[in-house]
C-alpha cells in the first residue's frame, strides 16, 4: 500500500491502539462470540432476558448442572448469576416463555429444511421424584420403572429427522 491508502491504514490501526490502551479489562471468548451469533441467527433474541440468553449459551457451550453453569459463567465470563436465580428463571420460562421458545425452535428448523419438516419422532416416557409428596406437577401413578409410590410426571419430546429438539410437554 502506498499513499493515502497507507495514511489511511495507520491512522486507523492508531486509533484502535488509542481506544485499546484506554481500555483496562477485556475478556473475550471466541465461544461467547460465536454462540451469540448463533442465539440470535436462531430467532432467541426475541426473548428479551440476559439470563436467558446466558443460560442457553452455556449450556451449548459447556452442559452441566446448574451449579456447575453458575462456575462456568463466572470462571469464563465473569458473570455472576446466583443459583436461585436460574432456578427462578426456569419457572418463569416454563409458565411464560415457553410457547415462545417451541415457536422459534419449530421456525428455525422448518428454516432449515427448507420450510419441509418430513419426518418426526415423538416419545413419552415418565419421570419419577425422590420425593415423599405430591405437589400440583408431580403426581403417583404407573411407572415403568416400579416406582409406584413415587410422585412423577410425564415428558413427551416432538424431534426432527436428526434430532432436533422441537416441542416439548410436561403432564401430571
Amino acid at each position: 500500500m502506498y499513499g493515502e491508502e497507507r495514511e489511511a491504514c495507520d491512522r486507523e490501526r492508531e486509533e484502535v491502539r488509542r481506544v485499546l490502551s484506554n481500555v483496562s479489562n477485556i475478556l473475550l471468548n471466541g465461544c461467547d462470540l460465536i454462540l451469540d451469533r448463533t442465539f440470535d441467527r436462531i430467532g432467541f433474541n426475541r426473548i428479551d432476558d440476559e439470563v436467558f440468553r446466558k443460560l442457553v449459551k452455556a449450556r451449548l457451550a459447556y452442559p452441566t448442572s446448574k451449579a456447575a453453569t453458575v462456575e462456568y459463567l463466572k470462571n469464563h465470563f465473569d458473570e455472576d448469576v446466583d443459583l436461585s436465580k436460574i432456578y427462578r428463571y426456569l419457572d418463569k420460562l416454563s409458565d411464560h416463555q415457553h410457547e415462545i421458545v417451541q415457536d422459534i425452535s419449530v421456525r428455525h428448523t422448518a428454516k432449515l429444511f427448507g420450510g419441509n419438516i418430513g419426518v418426526l419422532f415423538y416419545d413419552v416416557t415418565t419421570l419419577y421424584f425422590e420425593a415423599d409428596y405430591e405437589d400440583d406437577l408431580r403426581k403417583t401413578g404407573f411407572s415403568k420403572e416400579g416406582r409406584h409410590s413415587n410422585p412423577q410426571i410425564i415428558l413427551g419430546l416432538l424431534v426432527s429427522l436428526g434430532g432436533y429438539p422441537l416441542v416439548y410437554c410436561i403432564r401430571r
